[in-house]
């Protein structure tokens, strides 16, 4: 991914991951990020000015940075002026470097790796960080409803739990 357009045609790619795992808006909350980015990736923006200029409110983008973050695209680089400056991560920087999906045998080999950290997180992020059965928030899980597509799984594959659900529908309590 290239944040300088060469030919100052004004436009980047965004990785087409990137929306898959976090949707539209956090999608588009990264491209205005980079949009302000001086050469080294840092951009000065505040949260406010991008929610004035996306038209969201301002806990909108810090609930898509904050997740743009976590899952490695964006990082916190520092404090200007009480905002905070964020670096776009490029491809060769973000930890999962567009390398294909493995396909995984073992399960527990899966639950280990870098491919599962993000699609466990995006579960998270996706269920607004609450168990989606009781709504409480807390220790939480990502639960495999299905093994059909391990490493590749759909949105409806995985369902959060809290820790008591996740026990209950396991029987361990």
């Amino acid at each position: 991914m290239k944040l300088v357009d060469p030919w100052a045609r004004g436009y980047f790619m965004v990785p087409f991951q990137l929306c898959d795992m976090v949707g539209v808006t956090a999608a588009t909350v990264f491209a205005r990020i980079a949009k302000h980015c001086e050469e080294d990736g840092a951009c000065f923006a505040s949260k406010i000015h991008l929610a004035e200029e996306l038209g969201v409110h301002r806990n909108t983008v810090t609930r898509h940075v904050n997740t743009l973050i976590e899952l490695g695209y964006v990082e916190e680089i520092g404090c200007h002026d009480s905002s905070s400056i964020y670096r776009v991560l490029t491809w060769g920087d973000h930890r999962s470097s567009g390398k294909a999906k493995a396909d995984y045998t073992d399960y527990q080999e899966y639950l280990k790796s870098p491919e599962w950290d993000v699609r466990r997180k995006k579960a998270y992020a996706m269920a607004g960080y609450r168990c989606q059965l009781c709504n409480k928030k807390g220790q939480l899980h990502a639960h495999h409803r299905t093994y059909e597509r391990l490493g590749h799984e759909k949105d409806t594959d995985i369902i959060v739990l809290c820790s008591r659900c996740h026990a209950t529908f396991h029987k361990k309590i």
